[in-house]
């Protein structure tokens, strides 16, 4: 169990490409608990908003192998206000196999900027 704590706190993230005004900062994922050969995770992150304006966000959360073959994919939405940050968490069950093979996550972005 410890190296697999030890392996999740060295999780980086993937460069996606870049979006103009949303950033992902502070990533990262950690194990709930693991139950009949599924585990829960836990995605966080802070989402910051560098423009002046508000904007729509649509995160997908792709948890990746070594080798980029995508393990587990899920979506956060949100809107951010003007030069604000707010924190995004979600919860994600897996089997254990594929939370044992993780090796990065990659957070693609697509941003809409708020119409008011």
């Amino acid at each position: 169990m410890r190296w697999l704590v030890a392996c999740i706190a060295s999780l980086w993230l993937v460069s996606a490409p870049a979006a103009e005004c949303l950033e992902v900062q502070d990533g990262q994922v950690k194990e709930i608990r693991t139950d009949y050969e599924m585990t829960t995770v836990e995605w966080t992150a802070t989402i910051k908003n560098t423009c002046d304006a508000a904007y729509d966000g649509t995160f997908t959360v792709k948890m990746l192998d070594e080798q980029g073959t995508v393990l587990h994919e899920t979506l956060e939405v949100m809107i951010l206000q003007k030069n604000a940050s707010e924190s995004a968490a979600k919860r994600i069950t897996l089997p254990a196999e594929s939370y044992k093979a993780l090796d990065s996550i990659q957070v693609d972005i697509r941003e809409r900027e708020r119409p008011f």
